[in-house]
């Protein structure tokens, strides 16, 4: 089933990946529709830039504040049974992706989780036991997934599938939030997994994404094996962000989809070498120890501001 759109979430936090994720996604797919989920929950940013040079629009709904993962839901709620791909800022393609999963039938297509102990299925998801309790006609579907990224056909779960767990207020929060772990995710695999168990939708689970321990190197994207639809896969980037990326796990296929996104800006390696002094998490109080650590970071950072001087930038 054809994928008519892609979905990517993003807040002010996080634009500087957002940028990276549209550059990977028009560098395979010139012309598929692009909507940002923009979220002004820490405050309004600026989008224009994508919005004219990469054709991304914005997403409305109704001006709601939708916090951390609850802007996806709409777009899940949307009548008419779209093909869509809701992902997270943090995540980069690497071939053909949506080819690939257009093969695919099934209502949902989710990513292929470990098989988690007990213990880490509920740190990553929710408390199984106290579900238990809350659902009656419960029903363990035998599988999880990360809810960072996921094909739908839209209207196929409602709002009402979410409200026992949800309150829909500004913002959203969840009712539970002993029980439930990240976000919409917990809630999310809820639903989906026992609207699966019901046989009210189906659910493929598929091994098509890499964590960034995992990334390729960008001499790897050209090769036969990226650019096989079977290969193809989305690498997310959760949990091993960094303040500057080039400390981080793949930092050299995130920094290599950073220079193909201001190859198309006008003044895009000024505009690079700004935005780089603009460390990630600025919205989180830092302790002392991590005020020692961005003053670290910081002098890696003139190391690179030295190198670009010399001819050679150290960013790739």
């Amino acid at each position: 089933m054809k994928i008519e759109s892609v979905y990517v979430t993003c807040h002010r936090y996080d634009i500087r990946f957002a940028r990276v994720c549209i550059a990977s996604v028009r560098a395979y797919y010139p012309d598929i529709p692009i909507f940002l989920l923009k979220e002004c929950l820490f405050g309004d940013f600026s989008t224009t830039e994508l919005e004219k040079i990469f054709n991304v629009s914005l997403y409305h709904n109704e001006g709601q504040f939708l916090g951390w993962g609850f802007n996806k839901l709409p777009v899940l709620f949307q009548p008419g049974g779209k093909r869509l791909l809701v992902i997270d800022s943090d995540i980069i393609f690497v071939g053909p992706v949506l080819d690939r999963l257009n093969q695919y039938d099934e209502d949902f297509v989710v990513i292929k989780d470990p098989q988690w102990e007990k213990e880490d299925r509920e740190r990553h998801y929710y408390k199984s036991e106290a579900v238990r309790e809350m659902v009656s006609d419960y029903k363990d579907p035998g599988f999880t997934f990360n809810a960072g990224q996921i094909v739908a056909t839209s209207g196929l779960i409602k709002q009402t599938d979410f409200e026992p767990y949800i309150e829909f207020s500004n913002p959203p929060r969840l009712k539970y939030p002993e029980y439930f772990v990240g976000g919409d995710q917990g809630v999310t695999n809820l639903v989906i997994q026992q609207k699966y168990a019901k046989k009210e939708i189906s659910v493929r689970i598929e091994d098509f994404m890499l964590w960034a321990t995992s990334a390729p190197e960008p001499t790897e994207l050209d090769s036969l094996q990226y650019n096989q639809t079977t290969c193809a896969k989305l690498v997310h980037y959760i949990g091993h962000k960094k303040r500057f990326p080039w400390n981080m796990h793949g930092a050299k296929l995130f920094l290599h989809f950073e220079r193909v996104y201001y190859r198309q800006v006008s003044w895009g390696s000024l505009k690079r070498i700004f935005r780089i002094l603009q460390p990630l998490y600025l919205h989180r109080a830092q302790s002392f120890r991590d005020k020692l650590r961005t003053f670290i970071d910081m002098l890696g950072l003139l190391k690179v501001i030295r190198r670009f001087r010399n001819g050679n930038s150290g960013l790739e």
